[in-house]
């Protein structure tokens, strides 16, 4: 779009003129302009024709984005800006990303999905890890591919962010993680006593290598879903047929978590202070990898002794 034009519609947001519909986010009002909305969205050509109740009252309620988020959508709307698009922070681009795919704009998507995969390489953990997870979200290979070639070269501290992705998103980190086996050992050890996997107290693991304490009670699960979870009745209602079905999946979760660590490639201190001192493992199960552990420590070396031949 032209600057001149750019300007031009860019004023009739903040003037106002010739609005004719409102679209109302979390009680913000946005005075808007039908054609200029429909031109730039299915979504919005659809709500405003004559056969829908919001094309006679001009007022369209939004439910699936912020009021900032919809200001950002709105101005790309009426100007096509890319430069403004460019100026937002990660976590405001995926936003917007999420608004202009559930409002039916692939012009905006496209502008924000390039954005973001042009920053993949210079991001920071976090913003990684949200990128991460959106790419999941929305089953878009392309994203997931870049974002985990960008976390297999991190070598920093694992960050707090990463507890806060959902138990889908973060088993794939767990595959990803680049850091020693003791660090991603209690990486899982830490997650899954935060969700409710386990009581790591009071539960030891029903599958096989791990004890079985059938009379013991665990937390509530987490809900596995890596995106805006609502809490089922199943998951407050303790007691019922579904516990028993709660806890196998529980259970075969933090199983298949613990597949990916190789504890072999600890030494015998990494592995006592850490998976040794865990309720994860039986003893069994831990004399059996210490031993192993320590076999391959003590590997005797072949010697090859020079002699003369007489």
């Amino acid at each position: 779009m032209e600057e001149w034009l750019a300007s031009a519609f860019k004023n009739l947001i903040v003037e106002e003129d010739f609005a004719d519909c409102c679209v109302i986010v979390e009680l913000k009002r946005f005075k808007c302009h039908k054609m200029i909305l429909g031109l730039a969205s299915d979504f919005f050509k659809r709500g405003f024709q004559s056969d829908f109740a919001e094309a006679a009252s001009g007022e369209l309620w939004l439910s699936d984005t912020t009021a900032k988020t919809f200001e950002k959508f709105r101005l790309f709307a009426y100007t096509y800006d890319k430069k403004a698009v460019a100026s937002y922070d990660n976590g405001e681009l995926i936003k917007l990303l999420d608004c202009a795919t559930i409002y039916l704009v692939p012009t905006l998507a496209s502008v924000c999905m390039d954005i973001i995969k042009q920053r993949i390489p210079k991001m920071k953990y976090p913003d990684l890890l949200k990128v991460f997870e959106y790419g999941h979200h929305i089953t878009n290979e392309d994203l997931i591919k870049e974002t985990s070639q960008a976390l297999r070269c991190l070598r920093g501290p694992v960050p707090v962010e990463v507890y806060q992705l959902g138990s889908d998103v973060f088993r794939e980190f767990i595959k990803l993680l680049s850091l020693s086996e003791i660090i991603r050992f209690e990486t899982i050890e830490k997650y899954v006593a935060m969700y409710g996997f386990v009581s790591l107290c009071e539960f030891k693991w029903q599958f096989k290598g791990l004890s079985s304490q059938s009379n013991e009670k665990t937390d509530a699960y987490a809900n596995e879903n890596p995106f805006k979870i609502e809490k089922s009745d199943i998951e407050s209602d303790k007691g019922t047929d579904q516990e028993p079905k709660r806890h196998k999946v529980n259970n075969e979760y933090v199983k298949d978590l613990l597949t990916y660590v190789k504890y072999e490639n600890m030494n015998v201190h990494e592995f006592y202070e850490g998976p040794g001192k865990s309720r994860l493992l039986t003893l069994e199960s831990k004399y059996d990898l210490l031993y192993k552990i320590a076999a391959k420590e003590c590997k005797p070396r072949i010697v090859r002794m020079p002699f003369h031949i007489q």
